[in-house]
């Protein structure tokens, strides 16, 4: 049996170092929000009922068996416009076709505004464009890229279910030859003329991300970033300009952010 851990970061640390110490303690660590504080908890999962010792970053708040997920009853409450057995996603207003979505474990049916801001940012840019999909969660992101005219794509997550579910939902749109996944960016698929990188997920595990992703950095490509919540977009803007990303363009919907940066050589 799996346990669900949540942990609080304590006062004085930060996330990014509560994360550093319990990678290698617990598995798939993820940052969420309390619905009710706005508190960002740090939450993962573990073979073991007990908790990680010597924890100088956080406090263990919460832990509790995993239960099986029904996904399909997930996807048919939340996901948009849901029937025979998918979400159907139209991209009609960018310039492409229905997407289908099958009910998994990977994030993004559209449902959430972070999704919908990366998507309307994305689209105008990967017309015959490569395509990283940082964090690709469903897949959402990687798939309409294609059928949006992009090249190819190329989506990375951590989470194995994630890149099977992504797999799944790549095949049911029959874009599995130009769509790949995989758990990192292999340098011999990052082409020497513009493309773009998504990314669709909160600022702590962008600079994660990030930094496991050297073979993207320093390159000519447009950046398309959402998740950012819009009170914390100065700092966030603050982080990208030291990585050399210079801003293009800024949305905002229902108090989350989303930009277009541009990186160059």
């Amino acid at each position: 049996m799996k346990f669900h851990l949540v942990f609080r970061v304590k006062s004085g640390s930060n996330a990014e170092e509560a994360v550093g110490e319990l990678c290698g303690q617990i598995d798939d660590i993820y940052e969420m929000q309390n619905p009710e504080t706005g508190v960002v908890q740090i939450a993962g999962y573990s073979e073991s009922e007990t908790a990680p010792g010597d924890l100088t970053h956080c406090i263990l708040e919460e832990i509790a068996p995993v239960e099986e997920i029904d996904w399909q009853k997930q996807w048919t409450d939340f996901a948009p416009k849901f029937h025979d057995g998918f979400a159907h996603i139209d991209l009609e207003t960018l310039g492409g076709p229905v997407l289908l979505l099958k009910p998994g474990a990977g994030f993004g049916d559209l449902s959430h505004p972070t999704t919908r801001l990366a998507l309307a940012l994305m689209a105008p840019l990967v017309w015959e464009r490569v395509v990283f999909d940082i964090g690709c969660g469903s897949g959402i992101l990687s798939i309409a890229a294609v059928l949006l005219g992009a090249k190819k794509a190329y989506g990375i997550d951590i989470d194995n279910e994630a890149i099977a579910h992504s797999r799944e939902n790549a095949a049911a749109n029959k874009v599995e030859t130009k769509v790949f996944f995989s758990n990192r960016v292999d340098p011999e698929a990052v082409p020497s003329d513009s493309f773009v990188i998504a990314f669709n997920m909160i600022e702590s595990e962008q600079k994660t991300a990030w930094q496991s992703v050297p073979p993207l950095h320093s390159k000519k490509s447009f950046v398309v970033a959402s998740g950012i919540l819009s009170s914390q977009k100065d700092s966030y803007l603050s982080l990208t300009k030291s990585w050399g990303w210079v801003l293009i363009e800024e949305r905002e919907e229902e108090g989350w952010a989303g930009f277009i940066f541009k990186q160059t050589i």
